[in-house]
């Protein structure tokens, strides 16, 4: 069968700051297994328009010029750069149209589409209803939080979804607003993890040494700087927990990128915690970060399950601690496979005080972490059940 992948961030070649790595996880591992994938996903600028990663062909289409100007996809996100800059909404139509022309000049050599978000699939739906070509959606979480109150959103999300073969979620969390919008119908499938980075431990002593972290107790973060995922929290932390002699040579480590960044290394600045708390943008060498990292923060005010961040950190056996937001209760336990708080400073710097206070804790809740990763994270089963949901939706 020939699939073809529908997105709006696909890494060029294996570059992790374009986001959608899961959606290169599943298109490498199907293709392992003998479907031909291929994928559509937008141009940026420094890419070319076509390129081969191993067997997978992905096409860019480029949608504006010149290439520095197309900042719709990518960076932060989709939502995130409308959010932030309102003349992004500009190329809204434009990407659209280059989008759907694009898609009808390959469409053919394709037997299934797999749209991930559901936006995605609205080309894949007009093709379906001229030449009955099924297709796929993957809801994604940030396509349909908060849409149940936008009714025409809601139609248009709604029309796409109930003439789709199937439509899967990596999340629980994602099946109770699609549950707002009126669609039960929804398979939680969760996101593969595997082909790119490898279950393994990454030796981190020679970054850490680089960082000059020799002997320090290292605190993480990994994600965007922006509001939803909560950085600042654990910055305010490291403030108070600074001021008190037991804690004040903890070192605080954030890497990613957004439009929080500068209001971080501000706070930082004026705090005087230069020496303490290290902010970075993204690093291709993140695994070795998390070998040698004490506590895992994921300190979100939405959502936990599950990101990107997370899951590396639960696979790296890193004691994590997380906030009570959206379905991580349906997913952690606390105090067996998480330290479990709501979020705010206190019970974060209380949660870091535990931990730091506590060797035997670190390592219980890092063997309970890492447990939760293998019983969640079959590589395996996430490939044949997508194989099983294209074979039931072309009839074989």
């Amino acid at each position: 069968m020939k699939v073809l992948f529908l997105t709006t961030a696909f890494p060029y070649k294996y570059d992790s700051k374009m986001g959608g790595k899961f959606i290169q996880e599943l298109a490498l591992g199907l293709s392992e297994r003998g479907v031909h994938v291929d994928v559509l996903s937008p141009h940026n600028k420094g890419f070319v328009s076509k390129v081969k990663i191993d067997s997978v062909t992905v096409y860019y289409f480029k949608y504006f010029f010149p290439y520095g100007l197309e900042r719709l996809a990518y960076g932060s996100g989709l939502l995130v750069n409308l959010r932030r800059n309102k003349l992004v909404y500009l190329l809204v139509p434009v990407f659209f149209l280059a989008y759907i022309v694009k898609f009808l000049r390959i469409q053919h050599k394709y037997d299934l589409f797999h749209a991930h978000w559901w936006q995605n699939a609205i080309p894949a739906f007009i093709v379906k209803k001229i030449l009955k070509k099924p297709y796929i959606v993957t809801i994604r979480g940030s396509d349909v939080w908060n849409i149940s109150n936008k009714r025409l959103l809601t139609k248009a999300a709604k029309l796409i979804l109930n003439n789709a073969s199937s439509v899967t979620t990596p999340a629980l969390s994602t099946v109770s607003e699609l549950e707002k919008i009126g669609f039960k119908d929804s398979k939680v499938i969760h996101n593969p993890y595997g082909k790119i980075r490898q279950v393994k431990q990454i030796p981190g002593k020679a970054t850490k040494k680089a960082l000059g972290l020799d002997e320090s107790f290292v605190v993480l973060f990994v994600g965007r700087y922006m509001k939803e995922k909560n950085p600042i929290l654990l910055v305010k932390a490291a403030i108070a927990l600074s001021k008190e002699e037991r804690y004040k040579k903890i070192k605080y480590i954030l890497a990613g990128g957004g439009y929080q960044r500068e209001l971080l290394e501000s706070l930082v600045l004026d705090n005087k915690l230069k020496d303490n708390v290290f902010i970075y943008g993204y690093r291709e060498d993140i695994l070795n970060f998390y070998n040698f990292t004490d506590i895992y923060i994921s300190p979100s005010t939405f959502e936990n399950i599950w990101s990107n961040s997370l899951i590396e950190a639960v696979m790296m056996g890193i004691p994590c601690i997380v906030t009570r937001v959206g379905a991580t209760e349906k997913e952690f336990t606390h105090m067996k496979n998480a330290l479990l708080i709501e979020p705010k400073l206190d019970d974060l710097a209380n949660a870091i005080r535990l931990f730091y206070d506590d060797t035997q804790l670190r390592n219980k809740i890092g063997k309970g972490g890492r447990e939760l990763f293998e019983q969640k994270f079959d590589y395996n089963k996430t490939i044949n059940n997508y194989i099983d949901l294209y074979s039931e939706a072309l009839g074989k």
